[in-house]
């Protein structure tokens, strides 16, 4: 697979902090060059109580000033696109469709070919109040 790699977010490496990561889909993949790799540094979705939902993305690279292109993508549409460069943060509110009881949401980041993230999707309930939230579990 050359430089594709999976990133698993885990607070120790230990054997059941790995797969507690796994399990509850805190990980990535990323295809980078031997110079050159991003990485997630934080992803978060949550709803809040106003029923929107709390996007959170940051983004850094191996190297300062990556230019990237950046999809945040709900239920396989994009909702959000943004050409920047590394390092790379963004906060925004999304309202999720009516209807809709549970929404995911996931990342892509181009930069010069191949490099590439992408992040497993996050599930968000669409009921406000107090949810978990989405980042390396304790």
């Amino acid at each position: 697979l050359g430089n594709v790699e999976t990133m698993v977010w885990a607070r120790q490496k230990t054997m059941p902090a790995l797969l507690k990561s796994l399990r509850e889909g805190y990980f990535y993949a990323r295809n980078n060059t031997e110079r050159q790799s991003l990485t997630l540094e934080e992803w978060k979705v949550q709803p809040n109580a106003s029923n929107r939902v709390d996007v959170l993305l940051h983004v850094t690279s191996r190297t300062k000033g990556e230019k990237v292109n950046m999809r945040v993508i709900r239920n396989g549409r994009v909702v959000k696109e943004l050409n920047s460069i590394t390092p790379l943060r963004l906060e925004f509110q999304d309202v999720p469709p009516p209807g809709i009881e549970t929404s995911y949401y996931r990342v892509v980041i181009l930069g010069a070919y191949p490099l590439k993230l992408v992040t497993n999707p996050l599930f968000v309930p669409a009921r406000s109040g107090p949810q978990p939230t989405n980042g390396p579990p304790d």
